[in-house]
């Protein structure tokens, strides 16, 4: 398609939309040398955040960007879950600025949608993970994932996956599926409390029928994969963590690749600053799994000013991968 987009939040006090809480996005269909920039509103209210999207290719089409849909997912304010109250969903034909499918769903008592969810496309199919949290408590995810698939021309199905946790680190939920669209996984760096310390690992939970059935949650032991010696110098030993970033994608062989800062666990739930630390890729079939390190960072957290305000800023590892899923950048 040669194709990108970025779905933002509308500058509604230039353009008249309903609110800062509307939804526009920017297209290049020349692989961003030139850009038509916001286009919309493709959601016409003051209540969305977080948005993100994704540019799909039903399995039969040719690869032409008038045969592309752009398909949108964010969480809504609606005061039901403490301020978060649900989630829309659309999807547009590139450079068009109506939606042909558009959907609200609202929180209730038995579903709880998060302020943030993971997305990943594979053809006709949408897939998006969120944690079902209570923003009442103070430990607000428990047990369930929220799994959501939207298929072109269908509609939207929703399934709660069983996943019972001591504690989630919200911004390393992932998920990702093979070229095939058949083998995927769901991955969040998390304490399943079986390691017997507060510290976090990397979860994993898989399909391998296209995301019709998912495997329990299991948490893969660094201990077992990294050699601390490499990163601490001889005789080092110690318990790892992971950070509070991370990214997934999944290789042409149904492999998983988790991209995560790894070190020495501090205090409840943290992790040394570096050089205590290396950027490790995380591969696995949900069987067998190995860690290659890919760097030792010199820095993992930066704080960002502006006027009175301060922000700070982990560093985001990345993945990229080609469309036929043997290649990967990190």
């Amino acid at each position: 398609l040669n194709a990108v987009a970025f779905i933002h939040r509308s500058n509604y006090l230039s353009n008249g939309d309903a609110g800062s809480g509307s939804l526009r996005y920017d297209l290049s269909l020349d692989g961003g040398a030139s850009w038509n920039n916001d286009i919309g509103p493709i959601y016409n209210g003051d209540s969305a955040r977080y948005p993100t999207a994704r540019l799909t290719l039903p399995n039969t089409a040719s690869p032409v960007s008038s045969n592309a849909k752009l398909v949108f997912t964010a969480p809504i304010l609606g005061n039901s879950n403490n301020i978060w109250g649900g989630e829309v969903w659309g999807a547009v034909t590139p450079s068009q600025s109506s939606s042909y499918f558009f959907q609200t769903n609202t929180s209730n008592s038995s579903i709880k949608y998060s302020y943030r969810g993971a997305i990943w496309s594979a053809g006709n199919k949408l897939h998006k993970v969120q944690f079902q949290v209570d923003y009442a408590q103070v430990e607000g995810y428990t047990d369930t994932l929220i799994y959501s698939t939207y298929v072109l021309g269908s509609g939207i199905s929703e399934v709660k996956i069983p996943a019972p946790m001591v504690h989630v680190v919200e911004p390393t939920l992932s998920i990702a599926f093979a070229p095939d669209g058949v083998v995927g996984y769901i991955a969040f760096s998390g304490d399943l409390g079986n390691m017997g310390d507060t510290t976090l690992y990397p979860i994993i939970l898989k399909t391998a029928d296209g995301g019709n059935t998912w495997s329990s949650p299991q948490a893969v032991n660094l201990q077992n994969i990294i050699d601390q010696n490499v990163l601490f110098g001889t005789g080092a030993n110690g318990i790892l963590t992971t950070g509070f970033e991370a990214d997934l994608t999944v290789d042409a062989l149904g492999n998983f690749h988790y991209f995560t800062n790894v070190g020495r666990a501090g205090a409840t739930y943290s992790i040394l600053e570096p050089p205590n630390q290396g950027l490790y890729r995380i591969k696995g079939d949900g069987t067998q799994f190995q860690a290659d390190l890919v760097a030792q960072n010199m820095t993992m957290r930066g704080d960002f000013t502006a006027g009175p305000y301060q922000h700070g800023e982990d560093n985001r590892p990345q993945l990229a991968i080609n469309s036929n899923g043997t290649r990967i950048l990190a």
